[in-house]
């Protein structure tokens, strides 16, 4: 989740793109502007992607991320 310079969102997502592990972005609404899922093979992938890629943007003011492990089902099947 990527909070930045209001007004600034179109260009961040313009500039998230082309990086090649991020496989959505979205414009959000609420305490971050922008909400971008990545998939990697490690997290020192995601660490250097999150820190020299995104975190460098101009008007990218702060990130937060969430790790997601595998899906578990919760019905009983």
């Amino acid at each position: 989740m990527i909070n930045c310079e209001m007004g600034k969102e179109s260009s961040i997502i313009d500039q998230l793109k082309p990086i090649k592990d991020i496989k959505e972005i979205h414009s959000i609404y609420g305490n971050y502007d922008i909400i971008a899922k990545l998939e990697c093979a490690s997290v020192e992938c995601m660490r250097d992607i999150i820190v020299k890629q995104i975190r460098v943007l101009k008007d990218v003011h702060c990130t937060t991320t969430v790790i997601c492990t595998k899906p578990s089902r919760t019905d009983e099947d």
